[in-house]
């Protein structure tokens, strides 16, 4: 029997989630206003919306695949461990007022808790103390 899965009540999920949507605005009008102080104002103009929709479409690739290696890391571990195994996924926590935190995974067993973070990356990676 796989690990037991559950679920975090929606509250502190949206409200973390307006935030994320307000600081990906803000992101997102940082960049479009840099057009305006770089570039000069007729190809500002025209690249405003070009820069717009690029911003949106890498956000959405980014989520996506992020997205789907949560998901991989979920059915992988949820399978490999017994049901004495809970595991919760996408669990927004509120250390301080108004300060969110997200962790991806967060399994619970007999040794104790792990706080599991996944990263769908692709090509090398070195770490070095």
């Amino acid at each position: 029997m796989p690990a037991r899965t559950a679920r975090q009540t929606p509250a502190n999920k949206e409200r973390f989630r307006q935030l994320i949507q307000a600081k990906v605005e803000r992101e997102k009008a940082s960049l479009v206003a840099r057009a305006d102080e770089e570039l000069p104002s007729w190809i500002s103009w025209a690249l405003k919306p070009v820069i717009s929709t690029v911003f949106d479409v890498e956000r959405v690739r980014h989520n996506l695949k992020g997205k789907a290696g949560e998901v991989g890391t979920l059915l992988n571990v949820r399978l490999a461990l017994p049901s004495t195994w809970v595991m919760i996924n996408d669990l927004v926590l509120e250390p301080m007022p108004d300060e969110f935190i997200q962790l991806d995974h967060l399994v619970i067993g007999p040794p104790g808790i792990f706080l599991v973070e996944t990263k769908a990356w692709e090509g090398t990676f070195l770490a070095a103390q």
